[in-house]
């Protein structure tokens, strides 16, 4: 039989790493018929060339208000990878992420350990505390796995988390832009390994309407962090596409995860913790990038090539193993979905 997979990491990459962070129970997407993959192999984007600097009101389906100042750009062309026919916003059409000013005061500890959490694999040992989800309960599903389905926005605050975790909500609403999912995840130390083999793309837009603005990611890392690395490329096996992000404690990002191949090596001795929110490109966004000192140009971390090679033979030995694994059970491992 054939498998696909449903809410996070998502779609994208053949094989997947998502069967062994998720079951099969949390997929309601239907399985494809076609075993093969005769599209074009999707050009990938070189990123290390990108030049480096030293320095480290809910929308719910309203037409944004468009200003001189804070233009917001509907896409029109896949050129680059920005998304087609949807509302993005400057700021991540060229390079995909930007790093806000970090929070100078972070909130009180008390905010995420207090929340009631999930266990639900993604990119690693991971649990989730949703502040928001489809109906204003404990749940980290899709919204699209729901009925009716709908698509990452309109998030429902659910009033015992929010409770627990003023501030986290607040900075979650603090742009004014449409929330979709929002939650805290909490992630246990991991190796740089096995962050390359948890690279995944997020399913950010099913079901979003064109003519809508694009969902992306916002990160606030709540720990302090600084030796671990958000890691992104725009190809999963291409590690000259990888940028490396520090995570100390404030850092403050937004990334089109649907474009980005991502996950976090988190190289401490206690979890990690970090609030993620899907956010609707549009005005609000805009301007709070700009008043936040949005960086498309932040400093990439070097690694040493020979643990770089290594992470990759990694990789394709976990992708061998857990192939032979499936089809020794007659699972097919599904082709990739293009999310642009």
């Amino acid at each position: 039989m054939a498998v696909t997979v449903g809410f996070e990491p998502t779609v994208g990459g053949y094989p997947t790493q998502l069967f062994e962070s998720c079951t099969f129970g949390r997929s309601d997407t239907s399985p494809r018929t076609s075993l093969g993959d005769d599209r074009p192999a999707r050009e990938s984007t070189t990123l290390t060339n990108i030049p480096r600097v030293s320095r480290p009101a809910h929308m719910h389906g309203a037409t944004p208000v468009i200003d001189a100042d804070h233009p917001v750009r509907m896409a029109s062309t896949a050129s680059g990878g920005a998304a087609v026919g949807f509302l993005t916003s400057d700021a991540l059409n060229e390079t995909g992420f930007v790093v806000l000013d970090p929070l100078e005061q972070v909130a009180d500890p008390h905010e995420w350990h207090d929340l009631e959490y999930v266990g639900w694999r993604s990119s690693g040992v991971t649990r989730f505390a949703p502040l928001t989800s489809y109906a204003g309960d404990i749940d980290c599903n899709g919204f699209w796995n729901r009925t009716p389905p709908r698509t990452d926005k309109d998030g429902v605050w659910i009033p015992r988390q929010v409770e627990t975790a003023p501030t986290l909500a607040a900075y979650a609403q603090a742009p004014g832009a449409n929330v979709g999912r929002c939650r805290v995840i909490e992630l246990q130390p991991n190796t740089y390994a096995d962050a390359v083999y948890n690279l995944h793309q997020d399913d950010n837009n099913r079901l979003n309407e064109e003519g809508t603005g694009w969902v992306v990611r916002a990160f606030v890392n709540l720990t302090d962090d600084p030796e671990s690395l958000l890691i992104l490329r725009t190809d999963r096996f291409d590690p000259a596409t990888e940028i490396r992000l520090p995570l100390p404690r404030g850092t403050r990002m937004i990334v089109d995860t649907q474009r980005f191949w991502h996950a976090v090596w988190h190289q401490g001795e206690s979890p990690r913790y970090s609030l993620i929110t899907s956010w609707t490109s549009g005005a609000e966004l805009d301007a709070y990038i700009d008043a936040n000192s949005g960086d498309q140009h932040p400093v990439s971390v070097e690694l040493d090539a020979q643990l770089v090679s290594s992470a990759q033979t990694e990789l394709h030995r976990r992708i061998e193993e857990r192939r032979r694994a499936f089809e020794a059970q007659g699972i097919v491992m599904e082709p990739p979905v293009e999310l642009y």
